[in-house]
């Protein structure tokens, strides 16, 4: 790490850097507000985000992120050829409500997973409110509905996988839809 509290970066591996401004002016109303940016040899992503003891925001998070970002998780066992595009104008987390607009954009690709190597099609992912709840929506080109993520704010986060989307995860069930419900 160099720098200081208020503005300062992390070194990561394989050349990715994550950096940071304090917004000191945020302080004063009890939160927490940083400008945050992630960069490396194939990704540049930019955003805000806002933390209060209640609150959770992250706001226009837009930029490009590569594959190689993969990489960078332990023990994932997924690595990509594709890159996505991100414009996240909003996520919002908090005890009575959770809020998303944007979406991201994934460019068609190559992945392997457990070894095993898998097409996969351009993909579209739409952040949108759904109640007092958000929901991302992963869908092909074609509009094909691969896959579904809703979080509430009692803490739940339900996964749903269509026929469509688990066609793409080797050895899952693509006989019907597939739903994991998780608490967090």
């Amino acid at each position: 790490m160099e720098g200081y509290l208020r503005d300062g970066r992390a070194r990561l591996e394989d050349g990715y850097m994550l950096g940071w401004t304090l917004r000191p002016g945020e302080l004063l109303r009890l939160r927490v507000a940083v400008d945050v940016a992630l960069a490396g040899p194939d990704t540049a992503v930019d955003g805000r985000a806002t933390l209060s003891p209640v609150h959770l925001t992250l706001t226009d998070t837009v930029g490009r992120a590569g594959p190689g970002l993969l990489r960078l998780a332990p023990g994932l066992r997924l690595d990509c050829d594709n890159s996505a595009s991100l414009d996240v104008r909003s996520f919002d987390l908090s005890r009575s409500l959770v809020r998303a607009a944007g979406g991201v954009d994934i460019a068609a690709g190559t992945c392997r997973v457990n070894g095993v190597e898998v097409p996969l099609p351009a993909i579209r992912i739409v952040l949108e409110e759904d109640g007092d709840a958000a929901r991302a929506v992963a869908r092909t080109e074609d509009g094909a509905v691969l896959a579904s993520l809703r979080v509430t704010p009692g803490r739940r986060a339900t996964l749903r996988v269509e026929p469509a989307g688990a066609v793409l995860v080797p050895g899952m069930p693509s006989s019907a839809p597939t739903m994991l419900d998780i608490p967090f």
